[in-house]
């Protein structure tokens, strides 16, 4: 037979509730305290390099996957549509651009990345006459530029790319080659 106690007798004996103890969980979705947030020092790189958008990524059908899907269906359609399989890939060129850029981060960034929410700063500075605005059908995307490049930090500036909250981001034209200039707070 069990035995029922009040709060209030529980506080008589002496004894401590179950489970009052326990530390509050923080509501932030980071396992960061706000205390190490504000101690972290921001990151500061400016890398010497002709700014790259990053180019859409390239959706094909994989030459084996038809075989395969042809030998398996045994001149069945559904079977044949079932099996085909779809690759896509980033094209060559944005893989270089990225990793020349993570490469150099490596090297600049004597840190820890920050962990949490981070505030980003970017400048692609373009080659071209600084009196003129980056505007050519060559030049790229703003929002293409920060792709490039905030996916080649993810791990060397911050954790990952989607605690970035806040960013500001501009084009502009400069001596070449051109530079890539990030703060992350």
């Amino acid at each position: 037979m069990a035995a029922r106690l009040s709060k209030a007798e529980f506080a008589k004996l002496g004894l401590k509730l179950p489970g009052k103890d326990k530390p509050k969980k923080s509501k932030a979705r980071w396992d960061v305290d706000d205390k190490s947030l504000l101690e972290q020092k921001p990151i500061t790189i400016n890398i010497p390099v002709t700014p790259q958008p990053k180019h859409r990524p390239r959706t094909f059908v994989d030459e084996g996957s038809i075989r395969s899907a042809f030998i398996k269906a045994k001149g069945n359609v559904a079977i044949f549509m079932k099996e085909i399989r779809m690759r896509t890939m980033t094209t060559s060129k944005t893989k270089a651009f990225e990793k020349h850029i993570s490469e150099m981060a490596q090297i600049l960034v004597k840190t820890d990345p920050i962990k949490g929410p981070v505030f980003v700063d970017a400048i692609f500075t373009l080659p071209g006459d600084p009196k003129q605005w980056p505007t050519s059908m060559h030049d790229g995307d703003l929002d293409n530029h920060e792709k490039s490049v905030l996916d080649a930090l993810n791990g060397i500036c911050y954790t990952d790319d989607r605690m970035i909250v806040r960013k500001f981001s501009a084009m502009r034209c400069g001596e070449a080659p051109g530079s890539v200039y990030i703060r992350v707070d």
